[in-house]
């Protein structure tokens, strides 16, 4: 299992963005809320003996809403959901995760969408 395809399954709990979550895009006409992620492949993990067969990956997710205020519910839940995944399996077929490193959230306004968004950067090892 991809840790897309898990991501995703974890996600689908969200009221109002559990089943808006799409790769690198939305579809155009998407109504916000939604969440628009993008994933590395990823890279297997170096040890003093090799490479070994977890690995880690980087993720790009926007949480984008209509106003401030809802942005900020999303990407609140969004946060919370990931870092819950630290030490636990997740998905249906349960792709464990090792550990989770958030990076600060970022938010912006988009003048030409009249769209909020929260840009959340994480490393994930698998």
């Amino acid at each position: 299992m991809s840790f897309e395809t898990a991501m995703v399954e974890e996600f689908a709990s969200l009221p109002d963005v559990g089943d808006k979550l799409f790769p690198l895009a939305a579809p155009k006409e998407t109504v916000a809320p939604y969440v628009v992620y993008g994933a590395s492949p990823g890279l297997p993990v170096s040890t003093l003996t090799g490479y070994g067969s977890s690995k880690s990956l980087t993720v790009d997710m926007n949480v984008v809403a209509s106003n401030y205020g809802e942005m900020k519910q999303h990407s609140d839940a969004a946060l919370a959901l990931l870092i819950s995944f630290q030490g636990r399996e997740i998905g249906e077929e349960g792709l464990f995760i090792q550990q989770l490193i958030l990076e600060e959230p970022d938010e912006i306004y988009e003048d030409e969408t009249r769209l909020h968004k929260c840009v959340i950067s994480f490393t994930v090892h698998i």
